[in-house]
């Protein structure tokens, strides 16, 4: 195969490996993100109402017993149950929250308290590594902001929705033209689209163009460059890889072998690729056992 068919081949897949890692897992990131700061600016009786219908598809109902969210209107706590044993929920609206033990042996003391044999702990912020092990022992359900976006997804109003799924497309849609070598990016501006026009329900308010420049460039710089041979940092340690080495003393005429011809480091000697360009040839003078394997030891054919 030609070099310039396989320099195609891996261009094409290297291409086709960006479009999948845009798709498939930027993407989602991307529309999980958006998800979540769309569900922290809800107010508390929405958020509470939407997470109501996403339990009750788990078989879970309201048991008539719950807190009011406190001053701050970020956490409350709601009795469950599915016909058979009861379920306390704990939730805590904000993407600020980070839930740790504490907050797990807080729901576990409520659970005894309301004669709850089941917890969920849930909340659109993020669960820290000793709230997951604590939760795990205790057989508390976490349910932190990657998986509560598509748990409470199907219950948000459709328009915000389909702004979310729509502008999260856009997004790598244009990151996909990045990754495929486009060099400019049109896309339609306005201060706000609230003071309407023709234009403006598809147009990026500041924050999304600041947004959109950004991701634009890291996507770029993704791309990289094409580079053959070491870097710079790397030339330095060339000395420390393996090179071919004779490593029996030869005499004028000997063949090489296996035997007497190894790859061993350090990276004075020609590359271990050429070993079995260099097996089978006569050495053209005497050699020294550890001396580096070079073209001009051998003997000519």
């Amino acid at each position: 195969m030609s070099s310039w068919i396989l320099g195609l081949a891996l261009a094409a897949l290297s291409a086709l490996l960006a479009v999948l890692y845009l798709w498939l897992v930027r993407r989602p990131e991307a529309e999980t993100a958006a998800g979540l700061r769309a569900l922290a600016n809800l107010r508390w009786r929405v958020f509470a109402t939407i997470i109501g219908q996403a339990l009750q598809k788990r078989g879970l109902r309201d048991a008539g017993q719950r807190t009011e969210p406190g001053a701050d209107s970020t956490s409350s706590q709601m009795l469950m149950t599915d016909g058979d044993s009861r379920w306390l929920l704990s939730c805590k609206h904000g993407m600020a929250y980070r839930l740790g033990e504490a907050s797990i042996e807080e729901l576990a003391a409520a659970m005894d308290l309301a004669g709850a044999q089941s917890g969920i702990l849930l909340s659109d912020g993020r669960a820290e590594r000793d709230a997951l092990a604590a939760a795990a022992e205790r057989g508390i359900e976490v349910i932190d902001g990657r998986r509560l976006w598509p748990l409470l997804k199907p219950y948000m109003p459709l328009g915000l929705t389909g702004r979310i799924v729509a502008a999260t497309r856009a997004q790598a849609k244009r990151h996909t033209f990045i990754a495929l070598g486009a060099s400019l990016v049109e896309k339609h501006f306005t201060l706000s689209r609230a003071e309407g026009g023709v234009d403006s329900a598809f147009s990026l308010e500041p924050h999304e163009l600041a947004s959109l420049a950004r991701e634009s460039e890291r996507a770029w710089l993704a791309l990289g460059e094409v580079s053959y041979g070491p870097s710079e940092p790397e030339t330095k340690s060339l000395v420390f890889r393996r090179s071919l080495y004779i490593v029996q003393d030869l005499r004028a005429g000997d063949v090489l072998t296996s035997e007497n011809l190894r790859a061993i480091r350090p990276g004075l000697g020609l590359p271990p690729k050429h070993i079995d360009d260099l097996l089978g040839r006569r050495v053209a003078r005497d050699v020294a056992r550890g001396t580096p394997a070079s073209w001009d030891l051998l003997r000519e054919q």
